[in-house]
């Protein structure tokens, strides 16, 4: 049964390097050629822009289709990006109005804000 369940996990880990699945319908990546965060929903894209420098990510600009609003997908999105930054070991500058608000509302990110960056 550990072994189903590594096996299981493992895969998981590879399929999320090209888009991470979330939940079903839902895939998540970090489009570095683009310099953004995606997240599909069917056919559509989520989108969180950033810019990156070698120990920072700018959060600079999230983009959600019409169809999608309201819907919880801009909650999903920068979850998702807050906790790919973390792993990677970078700091954030949330210039977004909306990933600002968010890491108020959730403290736990607070730590990966860039040095002396204050709300």
């Amino acid at each position: 049964m550990r072994e189903n369940l590594r096996n299981s996990l493992l895969a998981r880990i590879l399929e999320q390097t090209k888009f991470g699945s979330l939940e079903s319908g839902r895939a998540f990546r970090y489009n570095e050629s683009e310099s953004r965060f995606e997240l599909k929903v069917g056919d559509k894209t989520c989108i969180l822009e950033v810019l990156q420098t070698v120990d920072k990510m700018y959060l600079v600009h999230l983009s959600i289709p019409d169809s999608l609003q309201g819907k919880g997908h801009e909650r999903k999105l920068v979850s998702a990006a807050l906790n790919w930054i973390r792993e990677h070991k970078l700091r954030i500058v949330p210039l977004c109005p909306y990933v600002a608000k968010y890491i108020n509302r959730n403290p736990k990110f607070k730590f990966i804000l860039a040095n002396r960056f204050i709300f």
